[in-house]
This record gives structure tokens, C-alpha cells and sequence, in this order.
């Protein structure tokens, strides 16, 4: 027997206590009130990010071959507490130059966002150009003597000698959390496919890596909504929960699992066919540690998969992240060429299976998948091939 593992080390993540954004003036609505700002950057009435009337954003130019910081905001924090930052970026089509733009965060030990600079968190950088793109930080911890945070936009001219470089920013935001250890497994499931000769289930085990006891939530996320249960585990024990979703109520459906708790733990699995009474057919899966999933503008490869009489490849997306995400999925074959793709928005906690995608284009004998997050953070990726004639599984793994 093979099993579906999924093992990672839960770490640090943490959930909006309240939609609070703590910054003035985030939207730019009618002006750059609450932003400190030098003569390249201005308010721009024609450009908003959500077409709101009279809103508009802020614009910065870049000179040939500059990288500039354009605007920026102190909030005062605390460092117990985790804080997410980011916002929203256009770089206007028909530029003769190129260049890049981002949000990005830097922490100081004075209040005032200058005193005593410790450290800067700095996410993927967006170069397209002609259409909104969100930024995002994604949770991060502050350093211990941290008592403010500057969010700041930047921009940077990749050409020597073709003029300004313009982008605009809008509906920034910078959140605060409470602190919690968080993990998931992209998908457990409790269902019967007779057409496939198949009862699937999961198991999951939670092991507490404290001496103090942990409480726990556990919730699986479904388009009907989230169903969760609570649990405490003594410290240095371990929970192992057999047929997961059952457990919580769910009998024909999958979804991702969402483990919470304020002490440290790790987190393992297993999906399977249960055949009969005593024999299960199953699979092996990674645990994906939360820094190595994907964010904006980053790209993973699904290899191996194949889709004729003897298997059938299904195709999974998960999101972690605290903020919507919109996916796409592009099919190739074997010499490289796209034979498909579709883009999808997926919510906080969303999951969708594609099931046999490759089926509806005639099957192939060897093919992958490309995945690209055009928005959002905290995106898992990963493909089943299933032998059509015992119902035994093999997981692909996203390959970054």
C-alpha cells in the first residue's frame, strides 16, 4: 500500500482580526492626502484601479535608467503583532521605455518610519503593463524592536534613453493580524465514484511540536462554504483523525484543509481508494512549506501527465491566501505547444479540481501543465494520474 503524505512544519501566518485598513487615504480619492511624496510623483485624476469617478491614483515617473521610491506612508505597530501590506499597480501602455513597480514595506525601531532602519520586506515585482495588478506583502512578522512600518511604492527604468517611466498605484492598504500558526493540505475528500470504481477518503495526523497544550481549528473549505471543528492536543501528542472530511460532516465532496492553532505543528496526510475492507491504493504528496508557494506573477510546472484508456490526469488549484487570486492554467504536449488554457478567480481558501482536461482535446500520451497567478499569493498546484484499471494514483508535485 502507498499512501498520499503531505508533511510541512506549520509556520507563522496570521488572519485579519478585522478588515481594518490602517492606512489614510489608501484609495487616493480625490488627492494624495496622508502620503509623503517627492516632486516625480503627483495625483493622477484619470487612472483608478476600480474605475471609481473622482477617485484616481497616484503617478510617479521614473527617469532613464532610475530606480525611485515615489510615495510612501508610516504606520506605527507593534512587533507581536504580523501586518500585510500591498496594493494595487498600472504601468500605462504605450511607453517607449521599460520598467518594473512594486510595493514594499520597511521596518524601524522609531516611531517615525526613519529612526533605526531594521529590515524590508520586498514581493514579486510586476512588469505588465496595460492592466491593473495587485501587490501583496502576504503576512510577515516585524523584527522584535519594530515600532513602525513605511509602506512605500517603487518604480524602476530598465531603458537608458527613452524617456520617463510612468506607473500609477492605488488602493493601498496595510493590514494588521493576529498571530497563529496556520497549514493546509491542498485537498481531502470523502467520496463515492462507482463510474471509477472508487470510495475515496482521507486521513490526517496532527502532531503538537510543543510541551504546551494546542488549540485547534479545523476547517475544510467548500463552495457551500467552510465546516470546521475545534480540538485541543496535549502538548507533544499527536491527533490522528481517519476519514477527515467524514469527521466534519462531508460525504460527496472535496476541498482544501485548513489546520489553525496557537502552538507550532506539523501536519501529514494521506488520500486514498479504499477498494475494500483491508486493501487502499494511494498516493504520495509533498507538503509545501507556506514560503515556497506561489504569488503574483509567479509560474510552476506540472510534468508527466497523460490522459488515454489506461489513465486519466485531473489537475488541482489551491488558495492559501487571505485575498482572491485569479489563475491560469495552460495545457501543453509533449514538442511545447499550447493546446489550452482557462484563468479562474479563486477566493480565500477556493479550490477547484479540472477534471480530465486533456479529455476534452483527445486525450495525450505525454503532456504538462504550465500555472501562472496573475493576482493573489498562497497558490498550491498539483496533478493526480490515476490508473483507469486499479484506481491507484500517482501526485505530481508543482516544479518550480
Amino acid at each position: 500500500m502507498r499512501a498520499l503524505k503531505v508533511a510541512c512544519a506549520c509556520l507563522m501566518s496570521a488572519a485579519t482580526a478585522a478588515a481594518q485598513n490602517l492606512l489614510t487615504n489608501g484609495s487616493f480619492n480625490g488627492n494624495l492626502n496622508g502620503w509623503s511624496y517627492g516632486g516625480a510623483s503627483t495625483y493622477d485624476s484619470t487612472r483608478d484601479a476600480t474605475g471609481t469617478p473622482g477617485s484616481g491614483s497616484a503617478k510617479a515617473l521614473a527617469p532613464p535608467s532610475t530606480s525611485l521610491d515615489s510615495i510612501h506612508q508610516c504606520v506605527v505597530i507593534t512587533s507581536s503583532t504580523q501586518y500585510r501590506a500591498g496594493g494595487k499597480i498600472l504601468i500605462p501602455s504605450g511607453q517607449a521605455p521599460t520598467g518594473l513597480a512594486f510595493f514594499y514595506v520597511s521596518f524601524f525601531s522609531g516611531t517615525d518610519c526613519f529612526t533605526g532602519y531594521l529590515d524590508s520586506t520586498v514581493p514579486p515585482y510586476t512588469t505588465t503593463v496595460g492592466t491593473w495588478v495587485a501587490s501583496d506583502t502576504g503576512f510577515v512578522t516585524p523584527p522584535a524592536a519594530a515600532t513602525s512600518l513605511s509602506i512605500i511604492a517603487s518604480l524602476s527604468n530598465q531603458a537608458s534613453g527613452s524617456g520617463n517611466f510612468q506607473a500609477n498605484f492605488d488602493d493601498a492598504f496595510v493590514f494588521a493580524g493576529a498571530a497563529s500558526h496556520a497549514c493546509w493540505i491542498p485537498a481531502v475528500i470523502h467520496k463515492d465514484v462507482p463510474s471509477k470504481n472508487a470510495k475515496w477518503r482521507s486521513d490526517v495526523a496532527i502532531l503538537n511540536r510543543s510541551t504546551s497544550t494546542a488549540n485547534l481549528t479545523i476547517t475544510m473549505h467548500l463552495n457551500s462554504g467552510p465546516v470546521s471543528q475545534t480540538a485541543q492536543l496535549a502538548g507533544s501528542s499527536q491527533l490522528l483523525q481517519t476519514d477527515v472530511a467524514g469527521w466534519l460532516g462531508v460525504n460527496t465532496d472535496s476541498g482544501p484543509l485548513e489546520v489553525t492553532s496557537d502552538q507550532g505543528f506539523f501536519l501529514s496526510g494521506r488520500t486514498y481508494n479504499q477498494v475494500d475492507a483491508t486493501h487502499t491504493y494511494g498516493q504520495d504528496y509533498e507538503g509545501e512549506d507556506p514560503g515556497d508557494l506561489l504569488a503574483t506573477l509567479e509560474s510552476a510546472w506540472l510534468p508527466q501527465l497523460t490522459e488515454n484508456a489506461s489513465y486519466r490526469t485531473n489537475i488541482g488549484i489551491t488558495n492559501t491566501g487571505s485575498s482572491t487570486a485569479n489563475v491560469t492554467v495552460t495545457l501543453y504536449d509533449a514538442s511545447g505547444n499550447q493546446v489550452w488554457a482557462d484563468s479562474r478567480d479563486y477566493a480565500p481558501g477556493g479550490f477547484y479540481q479540472y477534471q480530465q482536461p486533456y479529455l476534452a482535446l483527445g486525450g495525450i500520451a505525454s503532456g504538462y501543465a504550465k500555472v501562472t497567478v496573475n493576482s493573489g499569493w498562497g497558490v498550491v498546484a498539483y496533478a493526480s494520474v490515476t490508473d483507469n484499471n486499479t484506481g491507484d494514483p500517482t501526485t505530481i508535485t508543482m516544479k518550480r
